[in-house]
């Protein structure tokens, strides 16, 4: 399952078309956020996906922004620390970081 945390940038429905071309056999779930918090609404959900595996593993993705020169690395992943740092002594939960390089 495949989630976005929609803070008010995103068309929710035209999300949702995309996401239903790229990748169709994967669920997308779209949770909104009215504060423009992506942490908040997005660990509540992972823990409430948590209890719905009675004890079994969650296994959280989490992309991380490689960009071309190491001082740019404070204007991005920030978000991705938050996360990684917010999960990363729960028990049955394991996050992985999947690198994506920054292109000019």
């Amino acid at each position: 399952m495949a989630v976005h945390v929609n803070v008010g940038t995103t068309d929710p429905a035209q999300l949702e078309q995309q996401w239903e071309v790229r990748a169709p056999d994967v669920p997308l779930v779209v949770l909104n956020s009215q504060f423009r918090s992506i942490h908040r609404p997005l660990l509540q959900f992972i823990h409430e996906v948590e209890g719905w595996r009675q004890g079994g593993m969650v296994t959280v993705v989490v992309p991380e922004f490689m960009t071309r020169r190491w001082w740019h690395q404070f204007l991005h992943n920030q978000t991705s620390l938050v996360l990684k740092a917010a999960m990363a002594f729960q028990p049955h939960i394991v996050v992985v970081s999947v690198r994506q390089h920054l292109r000019h």
